[in-house]
This record gives C-alpha cells, structure tokens and sequence, in this order.
C-alpha cells in the first residue's frame, strides 16, 4: 500500500530517471505506474526500494487471431538507485468458458492449476471476458503447458517473452544457474528467501537480456538507479507468478 502523494512523489522520481535516460521525454507523470507488489507501508521507505518498480507503457500492439491475441508490448521500466524488482515469471495461461469449468476447482492434469492459487487478488487477464472464462497455468516452472486432450473450447495464451535494453545505468538480474557467490549488487535481506535463482548476469547501459517465456528473472539496480527499454509479446503483468507468495502485483493506493 502506497500513500496518494507518495505515489506523485515518486512518479515525479521516476520521470526524472526516464529523462536521464531519453533528454526532452515527453511523459505525463501521472501516466507512470508505482509498483511496489503489496509490501509498502505507506511511505517512501526501505520496504518499498526492497520491491518496487516504476512503469511507462510506451506503445501497445494487438491483433485478434484464433480467439487470443499476439503482437508486441513497448515499456521502459525504471529502478531507483538500489532498488529491486522481485524474482517473478510469465507462464503460458489456459483459459477455459466459465459456464462448463467454472466450479473446477482442479484439472484433472495434476501438473495444472488454477491461476487464482497462485497469484494474489487476481481476477482474470486483461483483454479476456473474465466473466466468461477461468484460468489455469503450470504447477511447476519447468513445465510447459502442453497437455493433450485440451478442451476444444479451451485457448492457450502464450507466457511473456521479453527483452531488456539498458539504456542508463547499471544493475544485476538473477537467473537460474550457479549462484553468484559475490554478486555486484546483491538481493535485499529482506527478499534472500524467496528469491530461488541467484546467478548475477550483470548489465550496463548499452547491453542486452533475452529472456524467454516462463523464465524466473529478479534485478536489482545500482546505486545511481537503472532504466530499461522492455520489448515483449502482449504484456498480461496481472498474471505475473512471483516466488514471494506475499505479493500482490495491483499497488493499492490510499488517501491519508
């Protein structure tokens, strides 16, 4: 939970760092989304560098075809200065009609799930009727959702592939591999338990990160902050799987 003028403090933050990147941006600060995954108490404080993020949505593109959509998604993502983004990933998505799975509390494939256990308050996917549909994903990272027999009714909604450019600054993002056993920027404290994938793919402005669909990723910037230009198939961040089950991906925003 943010506090309203905290929320315009730290948009007014964040569009500085974006202009640090891109001189003479035009963006409307009021456009720039505060996240801070439900772990905020109210203030600009250390909880909120330990797991917050500002977003800009730079362009949108999708088309309808064969009852979902595809296309591409423009962000630039910003961190303050030793801020960091949870460990979190983007599964393919199965969403079934309402009227004949509505009341299916399991699938009878065991390694899926319904959506709504796995991430807080979710209450369906922008650009689905969430009235008529319910959602299923992967129990387990490793799997892709490639289940024979689907409902002929049923859509697969591809998981998020993205790609990161880093325009200003520096930062760490945490992959799967070896741990990095003396990282450049380490995990908070007060994230060490939940975040799994601790191998450090150090980045500065001018390089790259791929990362594919269903890949657990974390970053952390460095002391003078980091911006990155997000590329990525259709975004639908409130399905976002974070390993921190505390997380709330929707930043509740209160009047003092």
């Amino acid at each position: 939970m943010l506090y309203r003028d905290v929320v315009q403090r730290l948009q007014r933050h964040y569009l500085e760092l974006f202009r640090r990147a891109i001189p003479n941006l035009r963006i409307n600060p009021d456009s720039i989304e505060i996240i801070d995954h439900g772990l905020s108490t109210g203030e600009f404080s250390q909880d909120f560098l330990d797991c917050g993020l500002g977003i800009s949505v730079r362009e949108l593109y999708k088309r309808e075809i064969a009852s979902t959509q595809v296309g591409y998604t423009g962000k630039l993502l910003a961190w303050l200065p030793g801020q960091f983004m949870p460990e979190h990933r983007h599964r393919d998505i199965l969403a079934l009609p309402r009227d004949k799975y509505g009341n299916l509390a399991e699938f009878p494939d065991s390694r899926i799930v319904r959506l709504e256990n796995l991430v807080a308050d979710f209450s369906g996917l922008v650009g689905f009727d969430n009235k008529n549909h319910v959602f299923f994903t992967q129990a387990e990272d490793i799997l892709t959702l490639d289940v024979p027999r689907l409902p002929k009714d049923s859509v697969i909604i591809p998981g998020k592939a993205e790609t990161f450019d880093i325009i200003y600054g520096e930062g760490s993002f945490f992959l799967s591999g070896s741990e990095t056993n003396s990282p450049r920027y380490d995990i908070p404290e007060s994230q060490k338990s939940y975040v799994k994938n601790r191998n450090e793919h150090y980045l500065k402005a001018g390089q790259q990160l791929r990362l594919p669909p269903n890949t657990p990723h974390a970053a952390r910037a460095s002391p003078n902050g980091m911006v990155a230009i997000e590329y990525s198939m259709p975004s639908r961040d409130e399905a976002d799987i974070f390993t921190d089950t505390r997380i709330k991906r929707k930043t509740e925003i209160r009047d003092r």
